[in-house]
């Protein structure tokens, strides 16, 4: 019987979740690197007062990642967007780089052998993938959540279906 109310719960909150996603994606992008300032900010505080708390003589090397992990947690509580922005930059000029890569590969494929003109559909897609996301790396951001947020209701509403298949597997 438990598992079957945790089944209803995750499938209810898959369904909220996506749902909040859809609905305010740029919030959720804001509040997502915040919380991942915060995954950075509190490991380096601990660290850092079990340093200063610890005997002088049992203290190890002074702990150097903990207080970068303190000053990127800080960053990115302050300057949330500016993070979102590099990391959408960065996987445009990937997808570019990757696009473009798979083309150059095709072309010299070609003169070993012909290459149909289906093989360069997917590089070419990816390369202006890589392009739109540098045109507009906010929008296409938002847009990731949005597809994500519909991703987590079907996966919440097939949990909920899929209950009373588990239920009866559990009666019998």
């Amino acid at each position: 019987m438990k598992a079957i109310n945790n089944l209803i719960l995750q499938g209810l909150f898959s369904v909220i979740l996506g749902l909040v996603l859809i609905i305010w994606p740029e919030q959720a992008i804001h509040y997502l690197m915040i919380a991942i300032g915060v995954f950075f900010l509190l490991p380096g505080i601990i660290s850092l007062l079990n340093y200063l708390v610890s005997d002088k003589d049992a203290r190890s090397a002074f702990p150097v990642e903990a207080i970068g992990s303190v000053l990127l947690g800080i960053v990115l509580l302050l300057f949330p967007t500016f993070f979102i922005s590099i990391i959408m930059y960065l996987l445009g000029i990937l997808a570019i780089i990757g696009g473009g890569s798979l083309i150059y590969r095709l072309l010299s494929a070609r003169k070993n052998r012909p290459v149909s003109f289906w093989y360069y559909v997917l590089p070419v897609l990816i390369l202006l993938v890589g392009v739109l996301i540098l045109m507009n790396p906010e929008q296409v951001a938002a847009n990731t959540f949005v597809i994500f947020g519909v991703v987590c209701i079907l996966f919440g509403i097939s949990l909920l279906i899929n209950r009373n298949s588990f239920r009866r597997i559990q009666i019998d």
